[in-house]
Protein backbone atom coordinates (compact mmCIF):
# COMPACT_ATOMS: atom_id res chain seq x y z
CA UNK A 1 0.00 0.00 0.00
CA UNK A 2 1.53 3.30 -1.10
CA UNK A 3 1.63 6.12 1.46
CA UNK A 4 -1.32 4.59 3.35
CA UNK A 5 -3.63 5.38 0.39
CA UNK A 6 -7.11 4.01 1.10
CA UNK A 7 -7.66 3.17 -2.58
CA UNK A 8 -4.49 1.06 -2.50
CA UNK A 9 -5.94 -0.89 0.43
CA UNK A 10 -8.60 -3.30 -0.83
CA UNK A 11 -9.73 -3.97 2.73
CA UNK A 12 -10.86 -0.37 3.11
CA UNK A 13 -13.66 -0.84 0.55
CA UNK A 14 -14.04 -4.60 0.04
CA UNK A 15 -17.59 -4.61 1.42
CA UNK A 16 -18.55 -2.11 -1.30
CA UNK A 17 -16.86 -4.04 -4.10
CA UNK A 18 -18.89 -4.66 -7.26
CA UNK A 19 -16.14 -5.96 -9.55
CA UNK A 20 -12.38 -6.23 -9.87
CA UNK A 21 -9.82 -7.52 -12.36
CA UNK A 22 -6.06 -7.11 -12.77
CA UNK A 23 -6.38 -3.43 -13.63
CA UNK A 24 -9.19 -1.88 -11.60
CA UNK A 25 -11.94 -1.96 -9.02
CA UNK A 26 -15.55 -0.91 -9.44
CA UNK A 27 -17.12 -0.04 -6.08
CA UNK A 28 -20.20 1.59 -4.65
CA UNK A 29 -19.09 5.02 -3.46
CA UNK A 30 -19.53 6.25 0.07
CA UNK A 31 -21.47 9.49 0.09
CA UNK A 32 -24.28 8.28 -2.17
CA UNK A 33 -25.64 11.58 -3.46
CA UNK A 34 -27.72 9.64 -6.00
CA UNK A 35 -28.68 5.96 -6.12
CA UNK A 36 -26.18 4.03 -8.20
CA UNK A 37 -23.17 6.25 -7.42
CA UNK A 38 -20.08 4.20 -8.25
CA UNK A 39 -16.32 4.65 -8.63
CA UNK A 40 -13.89 3.06 -11.07
CA UNK A 41 -10.47 2.90 -9.39
CA UNK A 42 -7.28 1.83 -11.20
CA UNK A 43 -5.26 -0.53 -9.05
CA UNK A 44 -1.94 1.18 -9.84
CA UNK A 45 -1.34 4.19 -7.63
CA UNK A 46 -1.65 7.11 -10.06
CA UNK A 47 -2.87 10.59 -9.12
CA UNK A 48 -5.44 10.93 -11.90
CA UNK A 49 -6.67 9.27 -15.09
CA UNK A 50 -4.36 11.50 -17.10
CA UNK A 51 -1.40 9.60 -15.60
CA UNK A 52 -2.55 6.13 -16.68
CA UNK A 53 -0.70 3.95 -19.17
CA UNK A 54 -2.21 2.89 -22.50
CA UNK A 55 -3.13 -0.51 -21.09
CA UNK A 56 -4.70 0.95 -17.95
CA UNK A 57 -6.70 3.51 -19.92
CA UNK A 58 -8.05 0.83 -22.26
CA UNK A 59 -9.17 -1.20 -19.25
CA UNK A 60 -10.93 1.79 -17.66
CA UNK A 61 -12.64 2.68 -20.95
CA UNK A 62 -13.82 -0.88 -21.59
CA UNK A 63 -15.20 -1.44 -18.11
CA UNK A 64 -16.76 2.00 -18.02
CA UNK A 65 -18.83 0.95 -21.04
CA UNK A 66 -19.80 -2.26 -19.22
CA UNK A 67 -20.82 -0.26 -16.16
CA UNK A 68 -22.89 2.19 -18.21
CA UNK A 69 -24.71 -0.71 -19.87
CA UNK A 70 -25.41 -2.26 -16.46
CA UNK A 71 -26.79 1.03 -15.14
CA UNK A 72 -29.06 1.47 -18.16
CA UNK A 73 -30.42 -2.03 -17.65
CA UNK A 74 -30.82 -1.91 -13.87
CA UNK A 75 -32.16 1.63 -13.61
CA UNK A 76 -34.41 1.45 -16.68
CA UNK A 77 -37.50 2.64 -14.80
CA UNK A 78 -35.64 5.64 -13.39
CA UNK A 79 -34.25 6.42 -16.84
CA UNK A 80 -37.61 6.27 -18.62
CA UNK A 81 -39.83 7.83 -15.95
CA UNK A 82 -37.45 10.13 -14.06
CA UNK A 83 -35.18 11.05 -16.94
CA UNK A 84 -31.96 9.89 -15.28
CA UNK A 85 -28.81 9.19 -17.30
CA UNK A 86 -25.29 8.24 -16.22
CA UNK A 87 -22.78 11.07 -16.02
CA UNK A 88 -19.13 10.55 -15.17
CA UNK A 89 -16.48 12.95 -13.96
CA UNK A 90 -13.01 13.23 -12.45
CA UNK A 91 -11.15 15.95 -10.59
CA UNK A 92 -7.81 15.35 -12.32
CA UNK A 93 -5.52 16.25 -9.38
CA UNK A 94 -7.74 19.21 -8.44
CA UNK A 95 -9.88 19.24 -5.31
CA UNK A 96 -9.21 15.60 -4.49
CA UNK A 97 -9.50 14.33 -0.93
CA UNK A 98 -7.91 11.00 -1.92
CA UNK A 99 -4.86 11.39 -4.15
CA UNK A 100 -5.49 8.30 -6.23
CA UNK A 101 -7.20 8.27 -9.64
CA UNK A 102 -10.92 7.48 -9.46
CA UNK A 103 -13.72 8.06 -11.95
CA UNK A 104 -17.15 8.95 -10.54
CA UNK A 105 -20.12 7.41 -12.40
CA UNK A 106 -23.59 8.57 -11.34
CA UNK A 107 -27.10 8.08 -12.72
CA UNK A 108 -28.78 11.48 -12.33
CA UNK A 109 -31.41 13.78 -13.82
CA UNK A 110 -29.35 16.98 -13.46
CA UNK A 111 -26.91 18.65 -15.86
CA UNK A 112 -23.60 18.82 -14.01
CA UNK A 113 -21.68 19.85 -17.12
CA UNK A 114 -23.61 23.07 -17.75
CA UNK A 115 -23.02 24.22 -14.18
CA UNK A 116 -19.30 23.46 -14.44
CA UNK A 117 -19.07 25.30 -17.77
CA UNK A 118 -20.63 28.42 -16.23
CA UNK A 119 -18.03 28.35 -13.44
CA UNK A 120 -14.90 27.31 -15.35
CA UNK A 121 -15.59 28.56 -18.85
CA UNK A 122 -16.11 26.62 -22.03
CA UNK A 123 -14.53 23.18 -21.95
CA UNK A 124 -13.02 21.24 -24.84
CA UNK A 125 -14.98 18.27 -26.10
CA UNK A 126 -12.87 15.11 -26.17
CA UNK A 127 -13.29 11.96 -28.24
CA UNK A 128 -11.96 9.56 -25.61
CA UNK A 129 -10.48 9.29 -22.15
CA UNK A 130 -7.05 9.15 -23.80
CA UNK A 131 -7.24 12.91 -24.35
CA UNK A 132 -6.90 13.41 -20.61
CA UNK A 133 -3.26 12.42 -20.86
CA UNK A 134 -2.60 15.19 -23.40
CA UNK A 135 -4.23 17.75 -21.13
CA UNK A 136 -2.29 16.41 -18.17
CA UNK A 137 0.99 16.82 -20.07
CA UNK A 138 0.23 20.35 -21.28
CA UNK A 139 -1.67 21.87 -18.33
CA UNK A 140 -1.18 19.40 -15.45
CA UNK A 141 -4.49 20.36 -13.78
CA UNK A 142 -7.93 19.71 -15.24
CA UNK A 143 -11.57 18.96 -14.48
CA UNK A 144 -13.27 16.27 -16.54
CA UNK A 145 -17.04 15.90 -16.88
CA UNK A 146 -19.69 14.54 -19.27
CA UNK A 147 -23.11 15.79 -20.24
CA UNK A 148 -26.18 13.60 -19.82
CA UNK A 149 -25.76 12.18 -23.33
CA UNK A 150 -22.24 10.96 -22.60
CA UNK A 151 -20.31 13.65 -24.47
CA UNK A 152 -17.00 14.24 -22.70
CA UNK A 153 -15.47 17.63 -21.90
CA UNK A 154 -12.23 18.65 -20.21
CA UNK A 155 -11.57 21.98 -18.50
CA UNK A 156 -7.90 22.95 -18.02
CA UNK A 157 -7.38 24.60 -14.63
CA UNK A 158 -4.73 27.29 -14.28
CA UNK A 159 -5.14 27.89 -10.54
CA UNK A 160 -6.00 24.69 -8.64
CA UNK A 161 -6.23 26.57 -5.35
CA UNK A 162 -9.50 28.11 -6.55
CA UNK A 163 -11.14 24.70 -6.86
CA UNK A 164 -12.65 23.56 -3.53
CA UNK A 165 -12.24 20.05 -2.18
CA UNK A 166 -14.86 17.65 -3.56
CA UNK A 167 -15.86 20.32 -6.11
CA UNK A 168 -17.87 18.09 -8.44
CA UNK A 169 -19.62 16.40 -5.53
CA UNK A 170 -20.57 19.82 -4.21
CA UNK A 171 -22.01 20.71 -7.62
CA UNK A 172 -23.96 17.46 -7.94
CA UNK A 173 -25.36 17.64 -4.40
CA UNK A 174 -26.46 21.24 -4.93
CA UNK A 175 -28.19 20.49 -8.22
CA UNK A 176 -30.13 17.49 -6.90
CA UNK A 177 -31.15 19.39 -3.74
CA UNK A 178 -29.17 17.27 -1.27
CA UNK A 179 -26.39 19.57 -0.05
CA UNK A 180 -26.07 17.53 3.15
CA UNK A 181 -24.67 14.66 1.06
CA UNK A 182 -21.94 16.70 -0.63
CA UNK A 183 -19.18 15.83 1.83
CA UNK A 184 -18.88 12.04 2.06
CA UNK A 185 -17.01 12.41 5.35
CA UNK A 186 -19.98 14.01 7.13
CA UNK A 187 -22.95 12.30 5.44
CA UNK A 188 -25.25 10.34 7.76
CA UNK A 189 -23.60 6.91 7.98
CA UNK A 190 -26.84 4.99 8.45
CA UNK A 191 -28.47 6.47 5.37
CA UNK A 192 -25.28 6.07 3.39
CA UNK A 193 -24.91 2.39 4.34
CA UNK A 194 -28.42 1.66 3.13
CA UNK A 195 -27.79 3.49 -0.15
CA UNK A 196 -24.38 2.08 -1.04
CA UNK A 197 -25.47 -1.43 -0.07
CA UNK A 198 -28.35 -1.10 -2.53
CA UNK A 199 -26.03 0.17 -5.28
CA UNK A 200 -23.63 -2.72 -4.71
CA UNK A 201 -26.35 -5.36 -4.64
CA UNK A 202 -28.15 -4.02 -7.70
CA UNK A 203 -25.08 -3.71 -9.93
CA UNK A 204 -22.90 -6.61 -8.81
CA UNK A 205 -24.92 -9.32 -10.66
CA UNK A 206 -24.09 -7.65 -14.00
CA UNK A 207 -20.41 -8.32 -13.42
CA UNK A 208 -20.67 -11.95 -12.45
CA UNK A 209 -19.55 -14.44 -15.10
CA UNK A 210 -22.11 -14.21 -17.88
CA UNK A 211 -23.84 -11.18 -16.36
CA UNK A 212 -27.64 -10.87 -16.13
Amino acid sequence: MENQCVFCDRNSFVERLIFENDYLYIIASVGQIEDGYTLIIPKTHKICLGDLSDEEMIAVSNWLRRLLDAMKEEYMYEYVVLGRRPVFFEHGDVGQTIKHAHLHVVPTHVDVLSYVAKSLGEGKETASLNDLRKVRESHRYYIFCTDRLGKMFVFPVSDPEKIPRQYLRLVLAKLVGRPERANWKTMDMGIDFTLWSSTRDRLRPYFLEGGC
